[in-house]
């Protein structure tokens, strides 16, 4: 039995100092060591918060006591407010947070509300105060500096801090021009401004009325004169925006069939009668594509039947009867595209509708069904799951090329090199995953990741790994296809391969916690086995230049109180001789 006694943090709570090591196989012979350290400090209040930084070396734990919060961070108070200004922190996107570490996790900052303030706080030291401070918030990357949105007497700006000096820079409001908070966006590395003010334009004589009009303005400086903006959206790597907006009525061709625009880096693209789907960077933000319902090049011969059309890149593709959102999708980088689009053509006396895939031009099918593409990290191979015309079964389409058919197929994931790729697939009653074109073996049940396939590539793509249940649902670990390990678990997990690919970390989440699994074995960390949330320490786990691994993992004792360890998981001829 671990000997490690859990205290509450109560009023003075002291944590105290312990060892734990246990002794694992690992994956084939190799024998691993676990050293389970404590680290001991003193907490006043009751934990209700905690974050670690993305190396795992620093934590942050926010304790309540009486109507007071206090922020400790590497163990050590840092200040005593009324609340953080966001709740549930650890549940939501890093980059939503109000409270983060930097990404050398050097610095640390939060945004509390002091009084009828709200400050934000850079490591131990306070900003200005404000009214109001909102998210995304984040350290610029690259930099020592720290941006974010805020109100000012009563007006909204945007705030950029440096150690020991704070800029902020307010959106400019006057009687003839007011923001449109709806329509205000911020990135993240604060190099674009976007915001929308509605003015009125003056009256030129008695007899012609003000207009009420809406002005997109980026870093400060207005756009062209729109009758409406209806939205923005900042590329993930900043700099490159587009705006969506409709035209005045003296603009406008086609008798006002067309007033709708896309502007990008504030210039006109493209105009069209309505937005069908708002706009997509991808994920080098570098291309772009929305759909549109437009005209196409007969309208200009007197026949204005609206169609609908990707534009990609500014250039317009189509037209198509129809296609929907989650059918359209960009590489992460390359320019790549793939769009599934709706006809309807007459077959046997009755229109029936058929589905096409155009990947980068090039169309395939008829299909009945068509589930959402997936792209290969490079950009460089397509992947989807279809249903034939001619069938009633399913088949994955790789790289053109269609499959074998089976009852049901999962989403297709590729390795990260992007050279293999594999399949969950159902038939008589069993399922197996398909592995660059081979079917392994048969199972009861195999389990899914986050709706997709569950096969697991390692970082080399050497490796894979997947887990099934038999009919007692007893839960083991599939290696390679080959090698079957018994693992015990009982909820929701997530299996990563180390960096060298050689072991497999699971994270298990179920009632009362998340528990760490090490090459299909349940780690001893502490009484409760608790261990920081599953994105947290995935993103925790540091491969040590001895083989080994270190992590930082807590215990919990139902909602009373938290123990910090520092958890190092060492190979057992590299541990010291005792």
């Amino acid at each position: 039995m671990n000997p490690i006694t859990i205290a509450k943090c109560t009023s003075q709570a002291m944590f105290a100092l312990a060892l734990f090591a246990p002794v694992l196989k690992a994956l084939g012979n190799e024998a691993f060591e676990i050293e389970h350290r404590p680290i001991s400090f003193e907490l006043q209040g009751v934990p209700t918060e905690s974050l670690l930084s993305l190396d795992g070396s620093r934590f942050a734990v926010v304790c309540k006591q009486d109507d007071k919060q206090t922020l400790y961070l590497d163990g050590k108070p840092i200040r005593t407010f009324d609340e953080l200004v966001s709740s549930r922190l650890t549940r939501i996107p890093r980059e939503f947070r109000i409270w983060f570490f930097s990404e050398d996790n050097e610095s640390f900052a939060f945004a509390i509300r002091d009084g009828q303030d709200q400050v934000m706080i850079r490591d131990s030291k306070a900003g200005p105060r404000y009214e109001e401070i909102q998210t995304p918030a984040n350290f610029l990357p690259g930099t020592d500096k720290l941006a974010y949105r805020a109100k000012k007497n009563g007006q909204w700006g945007f705030a950029v801090d440096s150690p020991g000096k704070s800029i902020f820079k307010t959106i400019k409001q006057d009687e003839t021009r007011t923001v449109i908070e709806d329509s205000q966006r911020m990135t993240a590395d604060a190099v674009t401004h976007i915001y929308a003010v509605q003015a009125s334009t003056p009256a030129k004589d008695q007899t012609t009325p003000s207009k009420r009009v809406q002005i997109p303005v980026v870093n400060g400086v207005d756009g062209p004169v729109m009758q409406e903006v209806k939205g923005t959206l900042v590329a993930p790597q900043g700099g490159k925006y587009l705006i969506h907006a409709i035209q005045l009525e003296k603009d406008t061709p086609l008798n006002r069939a067309a007033m709708n625009e896309i502007l990008f880096d504030g210039k006109s693209t493209w105009r069209f009668r309505q937005l069908k789907y708002s706009p997509k960077f991808s994920e080098d933000g570098k291309h772009w594509c929305a759909a549109v319902d437009t005209f196409p090049a007969e309208a200009k011969k007197g026949k204005p039947m609206m169609r609908t059309h990707l534009l990609m890149d500014g250039k317009l593709i189509g037209p198509f009867d129809d296609l929907a959102d989650t059918d359209i999708t960009l590489s992460p980088s390359g320019g790549h595209y793939a769009i599934t689009v709706l006809h309807e053509t007459k077959i046997n006396g009755s229109r029936q509708k058929q589905y096409f895939v155009i990947h980068n031009g090039k169309k395939a099918g008829p299909y009945k069904a068509v589930f959402p593409h997936v792209f290969s990290p490079n950009g460089e191979r397509l992947a989807y799951v279809a249903k034939p015309w001619d069938s009633p079964k399913w088949v994955a389409v790789i790289d053109g090329q269609p499959g074998p058919e089976y009852e049901r197929i999962h989403s297709p994931i590729f390795s990260e090199n992007s050279k293999r790729i594999a399949y969950q697939v159902e038939t008589r009653n069993k399922q197996a995953v398909v592995v660059d074109g081979r079917l392994g073996d048969p199972e009861e049940h195999i389990f899914e990741f986050n709706g997709r396939t569950g096969v697991f590539f390692s970082p080399d793509g050497k490796r894979y790994a997947y887990t099934a249940a038999d009919k007692s649902q007893n839960v083991s670990l599939i290696v390679d296809g080959k090698q079957r390990i018994k693992t015990g678990l009982r909820g929701g997990w997530n299996v990563r391969f180390t960096e060298n690919s050689k072991h497999i970390f699971i994270i298990e989440s179920r009632s009362g916690g998340q528990y760490l699994h090490f090459n299909g074995k349940q780690l001893e960390l502490g009484e409760h086995k608790f261990v920081a949330p599953l994105h947290e320490v995935l993103n925790t786990i540091t491969q040590m230049p001895d083989g080994g691994y270190s992590l930082m993992t807590w215990t919990k004792s139902h909602g009373e109180g938290l123990q910090y360890y520092n958890t190092s998981i060492k190979p057992k001829s590299a541990m010291p001789t005792k």
